[in-house]
């Protein structure tokens, strides 16, 4: 194996690499998280604009599922697949209370298309995420599938 294929193998396994792209998958959502809970007012109007009610409650409910959820998946190394999955789960549903493309027409549509677009490439960062984290931290529980 060539020194450079080398060096990029022994990248992909640090660390530091796997610290860094946690943080860089999830940073949306704890920007988001953290702007909420700064604004809370703030958040709590988004919520009733949205049709959310109690807009208090819902507001307290997203703060939570991104910063609980950025948490594990940054820090919870052998849960960081729960925070990713509760994470993807929330903007699965932001997509069909926010961005339901669907019923809008003209540069709306536009609009809303693409942040569903944006959204379903975080679901597939956060699916990543939760695989990395599983093999870095449960490979002594995989189960191994042969063919027969």
């Amino acid at each position: 194996m060539s020194s450079l294929l080398q060096l990029i193998f022994k990248l992909i396994q640090s660390s530091w690499l796997y610290f860094l792209a946690q943080i860089l998958v999830t940073s949306s959502m704890w920007r988001s998280g953290f702007t909420k809970l700064i604004n809370f007012n703030a958040a709590v109007e988004e919520m009733a604009e949205s049709g959310l009610s109690p807009a208090f409650f819902f507001a307290a409910l997203v703060i939570f599922v991104q910063l609980a959820g950025t948490f594990l998946v940054i820090f919870g190394r052998r849960w960081a697949w729960l925070g990713a999955g509760a994470l993807g789960v929330f903007t699965i549903m932001t997509i069909f209370v926010i961005h339901h493309f669907w019923t809008y027409t003209g540069v709306q549509y536009d609009v809303h298309l693409t942040a569903c677009l944006n959204h379903l490439t975080l679901i597939g960062g956060l699916i990543l995420s939760a695989i990395a984290s599983v093999l870095r931290y449960h490979s002594d529980s995989l189960v191994t599938v042969t063919k027969k």
